[in-house]
C-alpha cells in the first residue's frame, strides 16, 4: 500500500507543480465547472435530470488525465525510470488509476456541489434546493461506476499506445459507440420485442421502486468495473513496456 501511496502522490504533485500545461488544466476544470456547474443547471427545469446529464461528464473530463497516465510517460521519455525502480507492477498500475480516479471524481463532486449552489442563488424557491434520492445516487453513484469504468479503460489503452493523442482517439471512439448503442442500438432492441415480452418488461418497471432499479444497475456496473480493473492488472507487464 505504501508503494501505491508513492505512486499517486507522484502523479498529484506532477499535476500541481511539474507538468507544462497545469494553467490549461486548471483553466480546463474552471470551465467545466463554470459550464456544467452554473450555466447547464440554470437551463433545466428538472433539476433531478442535471445529475443524469452531470454523470456521463466523468467520462470525459478524465480522457486527458487517463490517456496521459503512461503515453505521455513515454512522450516525456520518463516511463523507463519508473519502471527501473524496485516498486511492484500493482503498485504502479493502481497508484496511477487512483491519482486519475480521484482527479476526475473529485471534480465531478464539486461540480455536482457548484450545481446545487448555483440553483439555491440564482433561481431561489420555497426552502432550500437540493437532489431528491434518485437523482443524488445518479448524481455521485453513476459519476463513481463510470468514473472507475473510463479511468481503468482509459490506463488500459494508455499502457498500449505510444502518444496521449492516439490514447484520446482511442478512447472518444470508444465512448461515441458506448452512446451511440444506448441512445439507438438499445431503444431499437426494445421497439423490436414481441408484445408479451414488452408488456411484461413495463409491467415490471411499473411495480418496482426506481431507486432499487437504479442500485441494482450500478451494483452491477461495480462488478463489471472491478473485474475490468482486474483484468487490466494482470495484463499489465513491466519487461513488455520497457521493450517498447
Amino acid at each position: 500500500m505504501r508503494d501505491v501511496w508513492i505512486v499517486f502522490r507522484k502523479e498529484m504533485r506532477e499535476w500541481l507543480y511539474v507538468k507544462e500545461n497545469w494553467r490549461a488544466s486548471l483553466f480546463q476544470m474552471l470551465v467545466f465547472v463554470g459550464v456544467f456547474g452554473i450555466f447547464w443547471p440554470l437551463q433545466i427545469d428538472n433539476k433531478d435530470s442535471v445529475a443524469v446529464t452531470l454523470t456521463s461528464l466523468s467520462l470525459f473530463i478524465g480522457n486527458s488525465v487517463v490517456a496521459d497516465s503512461f503515453a505521455g510517460e513515454r512522450e516525456r521519455n520518463t516511463l523507463e525510470t519508473l519502471l527501473a525502480t524496485r516498486l511492484s507492477d500493482q503498485a504502479i498500475f493502481l497508484g496511477k488509476f487512483l491519482a486519475d480516479a480521484f482527479y476526475t471524481l473529485g471534480l465531478m463532486m464539486v461540480i455536482l456541489a457548484t450545481s446545487v449552489v448555483s440553483i439555491n442563488l440564482f433561481q431561489p424557491r420555497e426552502g432550500i434546493f437540493f437532489y431528491s434520492p434518485l437523482g443524488l445516487t445518479i448524481g455521485i453513484g453513476g459519476s463513481l461506476v463510470l468514473t472507475l469504468f473510463g479511468v481503468g479503460l482509459g490506463v488500459f489503452i494508455s499502457l498500449r499506445t505510444k502518444t496521449v493523442r492516439a490514447a484520446q482517439q482511442i478512447l472518444s471512439i470508444i465512448y461515441l459507440v458506448f452512446f451511440l448503442i444506448i441512445g439507438f442500438v438499445l431503444p431499437i432492441f426494445l421497439n423490436a420485442l414481441p408484445p408479451s415480452a414488452a408488456n411484461a418488461l413495463a409491467g415490471w418497471l411499473q411495480r418496482t421502486d426506481p431507486l432499487v432499479i437504479l442500485i441494482g444497475l450500478l451494483l452491477i456496473m461495480l462488478v463489471c468495473d472491478v473485474g475490468m480493473l482486474a483484468f487490466a492488472i494482470r495484463r499489465f507487464q513491466r519487461s513488455r513496456l520497457i521493450v517498447d
